[in-house]
């Protein structure tokens, strides 16, 4: 199960979309440079804790956050 928030942090021009896997943000969506250069950008716990995920669901997260930055 994953969770896709739209939000407007101050720190960025335009809304992002946070991605949620396994109860946490593992990800944030931008369209800074436009929504045909959507950027992610993925959080990490620190070197040493690797978080693996589902693929199919990882990709099915991320491609729901780009839709719905996208308006569609």
């Amino acid at each position: 199960m994953y969770r896709v928030i739209i939000g407007s942090p101050v720190d960025y021009e335009d809304v992002v979309a946070y991605v949620y896997l396994e109860g946490g943000c593992i990800a944030i969506l931008d369209q800074e440079e436009g929504v045909d250069n959507i950027r992610v950008e993925f959080f990490k716990e620190g070197l040493d804790k690797v978080k693996k995920f589902n693929l199919d669901l990882l990709m099915e997260a991320l491609l729901e956050a780009k839709r719905r930055l996208k308006g569609n």
